[in-house]
């Protein structure tokens, strides 16, 4: 079990820092550790709250505190910025969010979520007790209670999937470095793989290629964040769906590429890799910058415009659009998909059709 840890600090570590509503110092010797066993831990789910606390510690200060605290602090606005440096529910400045850890987390403490910002707090009430919040922890009846703290780590969605399957874990490999990112977005490197999670889409893991290619385009802002484990597809390839509407498909024959929007929905529609096979392009922009479209293996592409919608162009008769000049041609932009006719298959594009004998395998192109 990986978890992010908070070490001692030394007498003269403590001495340097001050309290938190007083300006401290910088903490001058602690680190962060990873460790396989600490007494209280959070879990941090999909959801967020409430916080799960496994096990309890006795005379701890419980959720409840730190939500009557925060009330005083903030109105018991999490994420609150006000100006006035202090941020978050709990009121801390950078410095004194930045001495106890929280920086694992957030850079500061309103983009964290309140189960960091309470781990935070319960590091500063472990050292300084309550008159880190001298005022309000009087107001809400706190000061004099048991400084013993809660959780002081913080158990993710990311570590808690990590841990709770070991075949997941096996392929991942051991992690490399520290979970990163905030209240929105968290990710972990490991040596496998990545895992990436958010409130919204859960805890998601990306591998090999698939990887590779989400990087390269952008990553999550761009594509999103995986909505998806890695899948199988017809035809023995894999995939992954992301939240901003793309998929990237992966096949040993096609590589991976990316395929999202109506082009997807399109081709998803059309059976997707068991009629289509797999995208061997990405999106690419049309020649004269209206349009757009996917290649895929099955010798058929799907166009798109905003007023001729997604549609297939198919074998022969792509391949006469093509030669002639494509949407720049006569023809222009397909309006709808191949359709069977008597003795063959019809195309119609804005400028005409096209028809492809199933007796000759020759495709004749006509002007409205």
């Amino acid at each position: 079990m990986s978890r992010v840890l908070l070490a001692a600090p030394s007498t003269a570590d403590r001495a340097s820092r001050g309290r938190h509503r007083v300006q401290p110092t910088t903490r001058a010797g602690g680190t962060l550790r990873r460790h396989a066993a600490r007494a209280a831990t959070i879990l941090l789910t999909a959801t967020a709250i409430p916080l799960v606390a496994v096990p309890s510690v006795a005379n701890a200060a419980t959720t409840a505190d730190w939500e009557r605290l925060a009330e005083c602090e903030s109105g018991g606005n999490w994420s609150i910025n006000t100006g006035n440096g202090y941020y978050g529910g709990l009121q801390f400045s950078t410095s004194t969010w930045n001495a106890f850890g929280g920086g694992e987390f957030a850079s500061r403490a309103d983009l964290a979520t309140p189960e960091e910002q309470m781990v935070v707090a319960n590091r500063t009430l472990l050292e300084q007790g309550w008159d880190a919040w001298p005022s309000c922890s009087r107001s809400v009846g706190l000061y004099g209670s048991p400084t013993t703290g809660g959780p002081t780590e913080l158990i993710t969605a990311i570590i808690n999937r990590y841990n709770g399957e070991p075949a997941l874990r096996q392929r991942l490999g051991p992690e490399i470095g520290l979970e990163q990112g905030d209240a929105k977005v968290r990710w972990q490197v490991y040596q496998g793989g990545r895992m990436y999670w958010s409130p919204s889409t859960g805890a998601h893991a990306l591998f090999g290629a698939i990887l590779n290619k989400y990087l390269s385009s952008g990553g999550h802002p761009t594509r999103g964040l995986p909505t998806t484990d890695e899948l199988a597809a017809s035809g023995g390839g894999t995939y992954n769906d992301f939240s901003l509407n793309y998929s990237i498909y992966w096949s040993k024959y096609s590589k991976a590429h990316n395929v999202g929007g109506a082009i997807r929905a399109k081709w998803r529609a059309l059976g997707a890799t068991a009629t289509h096979g797999y995208p061997v392009t990405d999106e690419l922009a049309a020649g004269d910058g209206r349009g757009r479209f996917n290649d895929f293996t099955a010798k058929n592409s799907i166009y798109w415009t905003a007023s001729t919608a997604a549609h297939e162009v198919r074998a022969g008769i792509r391949a006469e659009w093509r030669r002639l000049g494509a949407q720049t041609s006569f023809l222009g932009y397909p309006v709808s998909d191949e359709y069977a006719i008597n003795g063959g298959a019809r195309s119609d594009f804005q400028g005409g059709y096209a028809m492809w004998s199933s007796a000759t395998g020759l495709v004749a192109t006509f002007r409205y």
